[in-house]
């Protein structure tokens, strides 16, 4: 008798090759580091409805005009406006590079009241779109009003 190759043959190799494949995407599967993106992810949900609150309150601001032009900063809007967001601080939140976050408050810059409707201030600025969230306080509590902004390269 021959060695001949059947069907029972190439059912046993194909389910071999399918119980390899199987381990081998289970291996890679257990190899991709599943971290999660914070330590603290708990604290940081139960503080997203706070966030949602305050940015809720500062839609009763006007959306001030961030510009930058050679390494000055410029926020210009409705000068009640402004009173309210230079009172308190803001968050530079760079999508591309979180080591270029970062926090302040507008009274610890060194800016300049140029009118009622313009403050200006010399700025460090990456390179690319960033965002600018203004926080300050109300009444009713914290506020918070995100914008985005295209530093020029």
């Amino acid at each position: 008798m021959k060695g001949r190759f059947n069907w029972g043959h190439g059912i046993a190799l194909v389910l071999t090759a399918y119980v390899g494949l199987m381990i081998y995407l289970g291996k890679c599967a257990m190899s991709i580091e599943t971290d999660l993106v914070r330590e603290d992810y708990y604290q940081a949900e139960l503080a997203h409805g706070d966030r949602m609150d305050a940015e809720a309150l500062g839609q009763a601001i006007g959306t001030p005009r961030v510009s930058y032009d050679a390494g000055t900063l410029i926020i210009s809007g409705q000068a009640s406006d402004l009173d309210a967001l230079l009172a308190g601080g803001a968050e530079l939140y760079v999508p591309t590079n979180s080591r270029k976050d970062r926090t302040w408050q507008w009274a610890e810059l060194q800016g300049e009241r140029v009118s009622p409707e313009r403050y200006e201030v010399e700025f460090d600025a990456p390179n690319g779109l960033a965002y600018i969230t203004f926080k300050w306080l109300t009444g009713r509590g914290p506020a918070e009003k995100r914008i985005p902004v295209h530093f020029p390269a």
